[in-house]
């Protein structure tokens, strides 16, 4: 398991439930530590997204989203902005309970800054306008937990951001369909939590470009599946967009539209 207390841990199970005895446990929750710690990173590898989750995000991708496509994650539930204020304070450490997947950006043992849970709005504006033109990106994928009446002015920023970026890049008004959200589709109000959940998944995770919040422990999920198995660039909000070199170093489908010139990054 890679630490000495996993040792102990693992002994103490052998000994609660000896497999020959109790092949199979079931459990409400996780017995690992969560979020998961980043030395368990490279085992996601042996955790592939459930068929179920990748399959409904391939259809959707392919009903939906022409590539290359930017899909990103902006948590505004009020419980999770409650938790980025209480980052105010600037005590909370990067690999505490409090700091959730902060790792992702933070080396353990520093700071986490509110920002990187809560970032600036305008800080998000400039960064999808520039990922959209950097990538020449044919469509925008917002994966939000909040449901279409509750969206907050931040959010409602952020998809104007991305619909005058796209309308710029090809032409029309902000209005068409270049951005979508869980419940834009005829029958999305039929969705339940539990598939737009897998949707948001499979779509972030297959994503030619992603954009994802430092500290969410579902970004990090994400984070770490795009790790193992990558479609393209992850970017993170709070952190600067890399050199075109690095940025697109990874980078799938996108990486072939993305060879032109560069539109102006001052966007």
């Amino acid at each position: 398991m890679g630490k000495g207390e996993d040792k102990y841990v693992r002994l103490r199970w052998k000994q609660a439930a000896k497999p020959s005895v109790t092949p199979v446990i079931a459990l409400e929750d996780s017995p690992g530590p969560v979020p998961a710690l980043p030395h368990y990173r490279p085992l996601q590898v042996h955790l592939p997204l459930a068929p179920t989750a990748l399959e409904e995000a391939k259809v959707y991708i392919r009903r939906a989203l022409p590539r290359p496509y930017l899909a990103v994650h902006v948590p505004q539930r009020a419980e999770w902005l409650a938790h980025c204020a209480n980052l105010a304070d600037g005590t909370v450490l990067s690999g505490s309970e409090a700091g959730l997947a902060a790792y992702q950006c933070v080396p353990e043992g520093q700071l986490v800054p509110e920002r990187l849970c809560e970032p600036n709005v305008v800080e998000m504006q400039q960064l999808i306008r520039r990922v959209i033109n950097r990538y020449k990106v044919q469509a925008v994928y917002v994966a939000t937990d909040v449901a279409l009446g509750q969206h907050t002015d931040a959010l409602d920023l952020v998809i104007t951001a991305a619909q005058e970026a796209m309308s710029a890049l090809h032409g029309g008004s902000p209005e068409e369909a270049w951005v979508l959200r869980m419940g834009d589709l005829p029958e999305d109000p039929e969705v339940t939590s539990a598939v737009a959940i897998r949707r948001d998944i499979g779509v972030l995770a297959q994503a030619d470009i992603a954009i994802l919040n430092c500290v969410s422990t579902f970004s990090a999920l994400v984070d770490r599946e795009r790790a193992v198995r990558p479609h393209g660039p992850t970017l993170h909000w709070g952190q600067p967009l890399p050199p075109v070199g690095v940025a697109t170093a990874t980078a799938s489908s996108a990486d072939a539209t993305s060879r032109g010139e560069d539109r102006k990054d001052e966007l």
